[in-house]
């Protein structure tokens, strides 16, 4: 806070890009100092470089007035400091920023043509705008366009890629589905903008009101026809309302116990005594209907919940009388009913898109491998780190068991941006340890906070390996227990170490059976890692200063190496692993 004549100037240091503009309007709120400071404020500078900074003033007030001290900086949290519950807002009950607004217009469309977007990662402030009296309509006929399914091969058809028109006319059939690439919109509102809409109407898109990534609608008066799909809402708002935050679980209800026991139903319907006793009958039992005859005039089946030919395999039973001149055989007889219960097929990612798509999870592979190893990356990590620098355990002014925690909330981030791509949740977890841009929590372990990261990296690229794969291109000398490597990425300390030929592998898959060369001794692991390059071989059980060290029994200089474990070197959680043969892993 500094004060000049007449005003005093606060210079403000927010959590996250502020994202305001020079003259902009924002809202002070709970800033914990003085209550004048609180309020409605014009933005009278941006940061050019920091743009999480940005000033306002005060009109009529001097720092002395305030109770504040001119040049002194307020941090978050401290004693006299700023409160932790303080919150900046863009004041969006003004007329000083003004919004696009597009009104009376339309477009008129045969190939697929799309309509308004409004994407908020090209704006700041409130990124909203009004459109009113906009009509579009936005036709298909491009048989490209489309997918058809084919039951009878069980596959997804598609139009000519060269030559749209040689074909069936994809475009006039009810049962063509829109590739995900040539879907079109009407409006469409992404990255937190907010769109405004009156008299809007849409017909023939794929997406009639198309709301992505924290995009907001207010729709008034409008229609939408034909298409695909009226509103669709996708994915997630980059940060989460304050009024969101506060959220926690009351109840987990789990799903109720299916009983396959036999229950007694006293109520029934009837069934038609003389089709299902006819002569000319010996297979089915009719439900009492207007017209047995005909099988799109379907009798009542559902008493009390439950369902006839819901079960699989059901039978119905009845006793019926024999005829006098057939005196002997049975009085109950039985008919299962056909079809009953359910049937289900294994449908493979090739069988639902064309042959042409490419087909890559390993985002989404890498996110659930990490995901299921998540306690033990923190374990390991953890023990790790304080068996390299024990006197965190005893050092005052930390706790240092909140590190465990910690890696906890860099795991769940690194998944996060894995399924759904970006880095923004990395960055927000790193962010958690800056106030007002000043690293804070950590100044003093530094050096070992980025240890700890970096091991918890290894880790994870490890659990994302499956905790077993080969690094080629190795050094390993003879009465030696240094190897040079590549790169240490995904080596973690306590992995065990073995050599093999090319020939021992189906691509990068150790083959089952196959036996390590004699340059590394039996049960040799990883006791440290030295640098980017380079580990030392330990015996058993051997990690950092604990053990032995472990020296090769020959050279070899483009070993090909194997690295995999069982258990971590400290922790007592097993890893998880897939499990799979050479030949599975090869296809």
């Amino acid at each position: 806070m500094k004060a000049s004549f007449g005003y005093a100037t606060a210079t403000v240091t927010t959590k996250i890009d502020h994202g305001y503009f020079e003259g902009q309007y924002v809202a002070i709120i709970n800033s914990g100092l003085s209550d004048e400071i609180n309020g409605t404020f014009k933005v009278v500078e941006i940061n050019q470089v920091n743009p999480k900074i940005f000033k306002y003033e005060v009109y009529g007030k001097t720092a002395a007035s305030l109770s504040l001290v001119s040049g002194q900086t307020y941090l978050s949290g401290e004693v006299g400091g700023v409160s932790t519950n303080a919150v900046v807002l863009a004041e969006i009950d003004s007329v000083e920023s003004a919004s696009p607004y597009v009104f009376n217009c339309s477009i008129r469309s045969t190939w697929g043509q799309c309509g308004m977007w409004a994407d908020g990662s090209k704006a700041t402030g409130f990124k909203s705008m009004v459109v009113a009296q906009y009509t579009g309509v936005s036709l298909q006929k491009d048989d490209r366009a489309y997918i058809r399914y084919d039951r009878f091969t069980n596959t997804w058809n598609q139009a000519s890629l060269t030559d749209a028109f040689a074909t069936v006319p994809y475009h006039t059939k009810g049962d063509a589905y829109w590739k995900d690439d040539w879907r079109n919109f009407h409006i469409r509102a992404s990255d937190d903008s907010f769109v405004q809409c009156v008299s809007v109407f849409a017909v023939g898109f794929f997406d009639h009101f198309l709301m992505e990534s924290g995009g907001d609608m207010s729709i008034t008066n409008s229609n939408s026809n034909f298409g695909n799909t009226s509103l669709h809402s996708i994915g997630y708002k980059g940060f989460a309302f304050n009024q969101d935050k506060g959220g926690y679980v009351t109840d987990i209800i789990p799903p109720a116990t299916i009983s396959d026991s036999e229950v007694d139903i006293n109520q029934w319907y009837t069934l038609d005594v003389d089709a299902s006793n006819s002569r000319s009958n010996h297979k089915k039992l009719y439900i009492a209907g207007d017209d047995i005859s005909d099988p799109e005039k379907k009798p009542a089946t559902s008493i009390n919940g439950f369902r006839l030919g819901a079960k699989s395999g059901e039978k119905l039973l009845v006793n019926l009388d024999r005829y006098a001149t057939e005196p002997t055989g049975p009085n109950e007889f039985s008919a299962e009913l056909e079809p009953s219960g359910f049937k289900t097929w294994t449908v493979g990612v090739e069988t639902l898109t064309p042959s042409s798509a490419n087909i890559n999870n390993n985002a989404q592979d890498a996110a659930n491998r990490i995901e299921d190893n998540k306690e033990f990356i923190q374990s390991e990590a953890y023990q790790y780190i304080v068996e390299k620098n024990p006197s965190l355990l005893t050092k005052p002014g930390i706790t240092i068991s909140k590190c465990e925690r910690d890696i906890g909330y860099f795991v769940d981030a690194v998944v996060n941006d894995l399924r759904l791509t970006g880095n923004i949740n990395s960055i927000q977890a790193a962010e958690g340890y800056y106030i007002a841009g000043t690293l804070a929590y950590i100044s003093n372990e530094l050096n070992e906070t980025i240890d700890a990261l970096e091991y918890v990296k290894t880790i994870m690229i490890a659990a994302m390996r499956n905790f077993d794969f080969a690094v080629r291109g190795c050094q390993v000398f003879d009465n030696s227990a240094i190897v040079n490597v590549p790169t240490t990425q995904g080596i973690m300390v306590g992995m065990s170490v073995a050599e093999y030929s090319a020939g021992d592998f189906t691509g990068s898959t150790l083959n089952n059976g196959a036996n390590p060369l004699s340059n590394i001794p039996t049960d040799t692991v990883v006791k440290r890692i030295i640098s980017a390059t380079q580990i030392e071989l330990g015996t058993l059980n051997s990690a950092l200063n604990n053990g032995f060290s472990q020296e090769a029994d020959g050279d070899s200089p483009n070993a090909i190496l194997w690295f995999s474990i069982n258990t971590g070197a400290w922790s007592n959680i097993v890893p998880t692993c897939l499990l799979y043969t050479s030949d599975a892993a090869d296809e």
